[in-house]
């Protein structure tokens, strides 16, 4: 009888209630139940989505079904097969040279890989030329040991030849010949086989966990035994598994610079174990019905004696656990596997869970919340923010800790281990549910923040729907239903697709999440993330969610570490559905990779203001100092924080989204700095040519912004930065970056420059005309404008003009005002200039802008470092923003924020409070879902209700490192008790290495806070 015909009904109704014997001290399967084999079944009978489900999983594993057991068990290398990540970064192809980076692919993509078709080749996808040329697949074969395992030492080296050129004379005898550790190719060597064997080790490792889906979503044994192959043989090879070979070979697979690892680097690793454990926990209650499996193990031990002898389905298990099972937990204990946070935690839990001996498992969970193990305590007190992402600032990597939504469902799950509660016992825990809400714009759009996507990509991150149904059966609410529904796309047969096949009444999910589902089309909301850093101003007035009408500028100001780009107060600007200035987002290469440091992450590639031409030191977070929603018009002030510069006494920045139509908004950046010996703005625009005006330029005839001596590209020492190279001259390394110099300055008080916008082929769309124009208000000592690098994922020509205006000097103080227009077609800005203050009775900035629109209307916007009296243009502001709108000299719109008084002509707006202001006596956080401030006076002055600022920003100004804003979600107490919801006031443990010493608060008894109120005003 064959596996697939083995399907009885005998079989079936043991799904419920295996009737085997029970192997060693495990229990049974506990990461897919054999009642959840059941369920998932019936549901397959019931639903459409389920089918789909079932089918989905019988097609990723179809192509290993269909090999022959002895074809898989070969298929998986052994340690002496030399492994790398990469080929070459900058080479190109041998056959076809450079033409190969025509190729629109990603990394070394521009490679086709696939081991059934094509074993040990890799394919140039221009040119089609396989590679390396001699068959390495012979000389593998001809090392194989007396376990089946690849022994350099006996290998033939008489195969390692091109069989075109078979004549040991011919000087193209070895011509593209690779022994394992790369071909030559000029003065090149391009790893074809290692690089190979890193993906046919990645392939194998998925495709354990992809006949494990497919077992168990049908129970059909085939499934299981063609898993229990790879894995079983896999076991064989990992007790001889040694990284330090990758190291000693001068390659390297996601190791993070630790040189640490197993198959693959210490942070890909993870995968490894989570793939190679989920699965052995599904299959193993089939184990013991898979005889054919016993019967095909003493048949690779007949010819391969060095194999352990297993004489039955217990002796498979027990070599598995053995073998496999815990050495990955050894592994994650040694940290030869650790990645990034919540990845090792995962494959701990998933290996414990699978090895399910009563002893060891428990200790190997409890491990997870030790000090010095795997510390989810201070991942989810510490390093995960309130707002849900964790400490490392990319919107891909910040994401990292989601990997413990399986570690919390497990230990649920698992009756073996009741002493923690993931859920329960961690309030940041629900946050990280919400994660992506905390950089989402328009909700179609993530800023590109660290080392996150590809630049100049319009494109949105969402949590995937299996871990967002689990966060609401954990908790059930409101907020979680809707990011379901978003990463849905709004659409229930997407939702429906990836409900819990597993669950017993996943219809009630469903009805539940339909009562959920948002009202259409989205509300847009400006919002400050003071936990993650980002505020983010937004409008759409009357479109619908993913037309090309909203508008929104982000301002970043959170930490900058893990993965970070040294980007304080980065500005990003979305608008005609088009990123208008790109951050450059992902490196070509991380690790050690100079452009990477000097260029990429580096501040003078960024929208922001380069201090004394070096890059931004780390720290944690910046600090609010105001924020405004509202329509129209609105604002966000930022201070850089801790400094960022040495001796740099204000770093802070200014933005103001201000809504000309229902199509149009422009932006108004003030940015103020004092200290230092010189201060830069930098700017660009997805576009790769600009054209200006009131600008006297003139070509750099050689050299870079470094100098007309200093050659693109070239290697500058910066004190104090990442790396340091011997015998380079000192500068700023980003400086190397940006060539085809103009220099000059502006020839009137108000020059612009307008950047074509094109996508990253150089082209755009039919009947498309985006631009963005930028109007530079302030005096400066140099405009320039430079050709820079985005880093070349998909196209070798990429580039984009940056434009640097430059103040010099000595102990200098700065204000950059600039107005930023993006616009389609024509500009609807007719002109911009500065205003002269008429008055002005504080100590620190203010500036004032008059913006004459195509359409007649004028603007006049006044921003103030701080709240006070200020005149400009016949406007008159009590206050720190003040805007006006103009139609034939009416006031058709008004706006005051933090401010008592705005007046122009006979036209006045008042308001009877500017702020509330107070300080903390208190605060109550024994519920996690309602956190709690008390304050003195009450909040509610005279003619203020509650429901004024429900909705608005408290500002603490604390001492902690993270920003003292929060949601005003309630108020109550006569004003005295302010509700914040869920947001935790826990910012940290006391001492992260000892947790009975407690935690840190953000705030503190005693701290002042401010409420910023405004008034508007719209005909």
């Amino acid at each position: 009888m064959t596996l697939r015909a083995s399907l009885t009904l005998g079989f079936i109704l043991a799904i419920t209630a295996c009737s085997c014997d029970r192997l060693l001290a495990k229990t049974g399967s506990h990461i897919v139940t054999a009642q959840m084999r059941a369920n998932a079944l019936a549901n397959i009978e019931k639903y459409d989505w389920a089918k789909s489900q079932q089918q989905r999983a019988i097609n990723d594993a179809q192509k290993y079904v269909e090999m022959s057991d002895e074809e898989l068990w070969r298929m998986v290398p052994s340690q002496w097969v030399p492994r790398n990540c990469g080929i070459h970064k900058t080479a190109g192809c041998p056959n076809c040279g450079e033409e190969i980076f025509k190729v629109k692919a990603v990394g070394y993509g521009r490679y086709a890989y696939n081991s059934q078709l094509h074993p040990w080749k890799m394919q140039c996808r221009n040119c089609e030329t396989f590679f390396p040329a001699n068959d390495y697949g012979a000389y593998y074969e001809s090392g194989l040991d007396e376990r089946g395992e690849f022994d350099p030492e006996k290998a033939d080296k008489n195969l390692l030849f091109n069989p075109e050129h078979p004549d040991a004379n011919d000087p193209d005898h070895l011509k593209w010949v690779d022994d394992g550790f790369g071909l030559k190719y000029g003065g090149d060597t391009l790893t074809m086989i290692a690089h190979y064997t890193y993906l046919l080790w990645s392939e194998l490792s998925s495709a354990t966990n992809k006949l494990a889906r497919a077992y168990a979503l049908t129970s059909d044994p085939i499934y299981a035994h063609k898993a229990g192959i790879l894995v079983d043989r896999f076991a064989d090879i990992y007790p001889n598994i040694d990284y330090s070979f990758v190291v000693r070979s001068g390659f390297g697979i996601s190791d993070g610079g630790s040189r640490k690892g197993m198959i693959l680097g210490r942070i890909w690793e993870t995968g490894t174990a989570a793939n190679l454990s989920y699965a052995y926990d599904v299959i193993y209650e089939q184990l013991p019905e898979d005889q054919e499996l016993v019967e095909f193990s003493a048949q690779m031990r007949q010819e391969y004696p060095g194999l352990d002898e297993k004489p039955g389905a217990e002796a498979i298990a027990r070599h598995i656990e053995d073998n496999l099972i815990t050495l990955f937990c050894q592994a994650v204990i040694d940290v030869n596997i650790h990645g990034n946070v919540g990845s090792h935690q995962r494959s701990m839990t998933m290996a414990a869970i699978a090895l399910d001996r009563p002893e060891p498992t428990g200790q190997y969970l409890d491990w997870l919340f030790e000090p010095d193990g795997g510390t989810i305590p201070r991942i989810l007190v510490d390093l995960v923010d309130r707002d849900g992402p964790s400490y490392e600032a990319s919107t891909s990597y910040s994401l990292s800790p989601r990997s413990l939504y399986p570690v919390g469902d497990l230990l649920r799950a698992y009756e073996g281990y009741t002493k923690h509660d993931l859920y329960r016992d961690y309030p940041k825990m629900k946050q990280i549910f919400m994660a992506t809400k905390a950089f989402r714009c328009l909700d179609q759009v993530n800023p590109k923040i660290g080392d996150s996507g590809k630049y100049m990509n319009w494109n949105l991150t969402v949590q995937p729907i299996p871990m967002l149904i689990s966060g609401f059966r954990a908790y059930g609410t409101e907020d979680i239903g809707h990011e379901l529904w978003r990463s849905a796309g709004y659409d229930l047969a997407k939702l429906q697709a990836q409900v819990d096949i597993f669950d017993e009444d996943p219809q009630k999910l469903i009805d539940e999440l339909i009562a959920l589902k948002p009202e259409m089309p989205i509300e847009l909301e400006s919002v400050n993330h003071p936990g993650y850093g980002l505020a983010i101003l937004q409008s759409a007035e009357g479109a619908e969610v993913g037309s090309t009408q909203g508008r929104c500028v982000s301002l970043w100001y959170g930490r900058m570490g893990g993965h970070a780009h040294a980007d304080r107060l980065n500005m990003g600007i979305f608008a005609k559905h088009i990123v208008m200035n790109p951050d450059l987002a992902y490196p070509e290469y991380t690790g050690s990779w100079p452009k990477r440091h000097s260029w990429t992450n580096h501040t003078g590639s960024h929208n922001t203001v380069l201090v004394n031409d070096r890059r931004q030191r780390n720290n944690w977070s910046g600090k609010t100092e105001l924020f405004s929603s509202g329509d129209t018009a609105r604002i966000a002030i930022v201070d850089g924080g801790p400094p960022v510069y040495e001796g740099v006494t204000t770093y802070r920045r200014a933005l103001s989204l201000i809504d000309v139509s229902e199509d149009d908004s422009y932006v108004v950046d003030v940015f103020w700095v004092r200290g230092g010996t010189s201060h830069r703005m930098v700017n660009n625009g997805a576009s790769r040519a600009v054209t200006y005006e009131n600008l006297q330029l003139t070509k750099q005839a050689t050299g870079t912004f470094a100098g007309p001596d200093i050659e693109f590209g070239a290697r500058l020492n910066e004190p104090g930065a990442h790396y340091q190279y011997e015998g380079a001259p000192e500068g700023c390394a980003a400086f190397s970056w940006l060539g085809d110099v103009e220099r000059g300055n502006a020839t009137a008080d108000s020059c612009w420059i307008d950047w074509d916008i094109v996508y990253k082929t150089g082209e755009m769309a039919e009947g498309r005309d985006p631009h963005l124009r930028m109007y530079c208000l302030s005096p400066v000592d140099e405009i320039a404008i430079a050709i820079g690098e985005p880093p070349h994922h998909r196209y070798r020509d990429d580039y984009m003009p940056w434009v640097i205006r430059s103040r010099l000097g000595e102990d200098i103080e700065s204000q950059f005002v600039t107005v930023l227009e993006p616009y389609e077609l024509e500009p609807f800005i007719g002109f911009a200039k500065p205003l002269k203050l008429d008055a002005h009775d504080d100590e620190g900035f203010a500036a004032a802008v008059q913006i004459d629109l195509q359409d007649g209307r004028t603007d006049i916007v006044i921003i103030a470092e701080n709240p006070c009296h200020v005149e400009a243009g016949g406007l008159s502001l009590d206050g720190q923003m003040g805007f006006v709108r103009l139609r034939d000299g009416e006031v058709e719109a008004a706006k005051l924020v933090r401010g008592t008084k705005l007046t122009y002509n006979d036209y006045t707006l008042e308001a009877d409070w500017a702020e509330i202001t107070g300080r903390l006596t208190g605060f109550d956080v024994s519920d996690w879902q309602d956190n709690l401030l008390k304050v003195e006076p009450s909040v509610l002055a005279e003619g203020l209700a509650a429901d004024d600022l429900i909705g608005k920003y408290i500002i603490v100004k604390n001492s902690e490192r993270s920003d003292g804003s929060y949601l005003i979600k309630d108020i109550r107490e006569n004003g005295t008790v302010i509700s914040l919801g869920d947001k935790t006031l826990v910012e940290r443990f006391v001492d992260g290495n000892d947790y009975s010493k407690g935690v840190i608060y953000n705030v503190a008894e005693g701290d002042e806070f401010t409420i910023p109120l405004s008034v508007s005003f719209k005909l």
